[in-house]
């Protein structure tokens, strides 16, 4: 979302509390996922990291996202979980 938009949206505080599935979801569709399904995705990250090490972990991102979100995303994998394992489909 770009800097200039944020001020007009006007249902913010609930859309900061929905996640989506994406293609991982069980139909392969888009929807709408709790706050517990997404904390359970973040503690198998966590135990892979623990068993596997950090580098058996890697970010796939978008090129239709902002610059801002591709970089908030590379950050977090290299940063916090500690990998260089990060790609984007802009080649194509």
């Amino acid at each position: 979302m770009a800097g200039t938009t944020l001020q007009v949206q006007t249902d913010l505080q609930s859309r900061l509390l929905e996640r989506k599935t994406g293609v991982f979801s069980k139909d392969g569709d888009s929807e709408e996922a709790s706050w517990d399904e997404a904390l359970d995705l973040v503690k198998k990250m966590k135990e892979a990291e623990e068993k596997y090490g950090p580098d058996s972990l890697a970010g796939n991102f978008s090129a239709r996202c902002t610059l801002e979100d591709n970089y908030v995303a590379q950050k977090l994998m290299r940063a916090v979980i500690g990998t260089n394992n990060v790609d984007h489909c802009a080649r194509i």
